[in-house]
């Protein structure tokens, strides 16, 4: 039987298309590659093999905390990474990474938990952010941040725009310099002690302390003045008044004369 050569152009390919447009079709000389393109919307719940993870260009989509151990509203913009336990009851934008027992009260918005046991951001508590156990925020709080240890010793905030540090082992500045561009308070029940040498660039005021070592006074040592009988001292305290050098031995302030040298 004999057979005819037949050219490509005597060969009418037929033509795809999609009415919806939900199908984006390329058209070759060799083939069809069909595509499917559109938005889908609608409650979705897919399931499959923990070991192979839903990935979206090649790359793994994130999970949050299953709802079934914590509350928290994702349309809210409030979820949990890992973890469980964690309670967000109202609010916007609260956060909880590998975190277990946070409780986040209504009310309360742009607050972040990261690994943390047991806090407590109060009803009203805003832009507070905690590391450790038992960091409480009491309402309404806002700009607070407090990091902590896991002793099971409760963190109290310290009120608004407030940073806590609380360690059971202390808390160290190591890798340079740790400026303090304001007060530095000590309180009376604590001790602040210098390992190093103390330099003191402005007025410094000692009162019912003893000195002992040497202290270095950029400015200049200046003797406090005496001031009347009724002033506090201690044997061997030394005070200045007018032209005598005076200093409190038993039984009281004795003067000493002094004389130029210059």
């Amino acid at each position: 039987m004999a057979f005819n050569k037949i050219q490509p152009e005597q060969i009418q390919l037929a033509t795809f298309f999609s009415n919806s447009g939900d199908i984006n079709i390329t058209q070759t000389d060799t083939g069809v590659q069909l595509n499917l393109s559109r938005g889908i919307t609608g409650n979705f719940g897919f399931t499959g093999d923990a070991a192979r993870p839903f990935k979206v260009k090649g790359r793994q989509v994130l999970f949050a905390a299953e709802e079934t151990t914590s509350d928290y509203t994702f349309e809210s913009g409030s979820f949990a990474i890992n973890g469980s336990n964690n309670t967000f009851i109202s609010g916007i934008n609260n956060v909880a990474i590998n975190s277990n027992n946070v409780s986040v009260s209504g009310n309360a918005d742009n607050n972040t938990s990261i690994n943390g046991s047991a806090q407590v951001f109060g009803s009203g508590v805003d832009n507070c952010f905690a590391v450790g156990e038992q960091a409480t925020f009491s309402d309404p709080t806002t700009g607070a941040v407090i990091f902590s240890d896991f002793a099971a010793n409760p963190s109290e905030g310290k009120g608004n725009d407030s940073f806590l540090v609380d360690f059971t082992g202390g808390s160290y500045f190591e890798g340079g310099p740790t400026y303090h561009l304001n007060h530095v308070l000590v309180r009376s029940s604590s001790s602040g002690i210098f390992s190093g040498d103390l330099n003191v660039l402005g007025d410094t005021f000692l009162t019912g302390l003893n000195v002992s070592g040497v202290a270095t006074f950029n400015t200049g040592f200046v003797l406090p003045q005496w001031e009347g009988i009724d002033m506090v001292g201690r044997s061997g305290s030394l005070a200045v008044s007018g032209e005598y050098l005076i200093c409190y031995l038993t039984g009281g302030w004795v003067g000493i004369g002094t004389t130029n040298i210059i």
